[in-house]
């Protein structure tokens, strides 16, 4: 967080005077509707990566939307469940570990369990996708995939074991306290039949921990930076911020923007026209 804020703040400084001016001018218009409809159609649902390609669309809006529900209802659950507690922000983060199983003297309409094994199960679906397309990307439809810098990788492999080592840790805790759903109460016994899991517990949940920091303190020098550059580049593209025909602080936001995904690869005509074939995105 404090390396994005840095970031910014020395990206936002270096725009022109004019610039901050029509910034700061636009953000009680209509504009401003207009930005926030575009990320939740682009960096949750990612309808325009859809219209291009429909795996990949499903592939990007399933692990965006469904890490981002995963976190929203999380927060509910929790909410709900120690509604009379003061909760530290690790317990949200690690919920399952601190209450496997709902009190019996909370009274809560939803079972949230089978809604978080669902969210869950989905996130795991697109990253399978993400490592089939980083091996065999013509089966989602594209060429080939982009080459990564180191941080990539550390923030790639990092987020791939994110998911995985939490149904794992998720499912070792049910399986002793026989909660969860569908999912981690199927998995936890499962486990619990061939492994000690009371002895895996802890490190499971360690683990955990573990590659979700590692995928923080990458993420900003990363790839993954799109993730939350792609907001402030909306607005302001939205606000008529655009870049120039010499180098200017827009396009420090614009190129943090991209993912990467290499979607722009397939239909360039140096690729598919000229033969050169170790075209990158920016």
């Amino acid at each position: 967080l404090g390396v994005l804020i840095y970031k910014y703040a020395n990206w936002f400084a270096d725009l022109t005077s004019q610039e901050r001016g029509i910034f700061f001018k636009s953000i009680f218009t209509r504009k401003t509707l207009i930005s926030i409809k575009e990320c939740v159609t682009e960096c949750l649902l990612h309808l325009k990566i859809y219209r291009v390609n429909l795996r990949l669309g499903y592939m990007h809006m399933s692990l965006a939307l469904g890490w981002f529900l995963l976190i929203l209802v999380g927060w509910i659950e929790t909410a709900t469940i120690l509604s009379d507690q003061i909760v530290p922000l690790y317990v949200h983060v690690f919920f399952r570990f601190f209450v496997p199983v709902a009190p019996d003297n909370v009274a809560h309409v939803i079972d949230y369990a089978p809604i978080m094994d669902a969210l869950l199960l989905i996130i795991l679906i697109s990253v399978a996708l993400a490592v089939i397309k980083r091996f065999k990307s013509t089966i989602l439809g594209m060429r080939k995939a982009t080459k990564h810098t180191l941080a990539d990788r550390f923030a790639l492999t990092s987020l791939w074991l994110i998911f995985p080592v939490r149904l794992l840790a998720e499912s070792a805790t049910c399986g002793i306290h026989r909660g969860g759903s569908f999912l981690t109460y199927s998995v936890g016994s499962f486990l619990s039949g061939i492994l000690p899991i009371e002895n895996l517990e802890l490190p499971l949940w360690w683990l955990y921990s573990i590659v979700l920091c590692v995928f923080m303190v990458s993420l900003p020098f990363s790839r993954y930076l799109h993730i939350f550059a792609e907001i402030p580049h909306i607005f302001l593209k939205n606000y008529n911020i655009r870049p120039k025909n010499t180098p200017s602080a827009i396009d420090k936001f614009q190129i943090a923007a991209c993912s990467r995904c290499g979607i722009c690869i397939d239909p360039c005509q140096m690729q598919s026209s000229a033969g050169v074939n170790n075209m990158q995105s920016v």
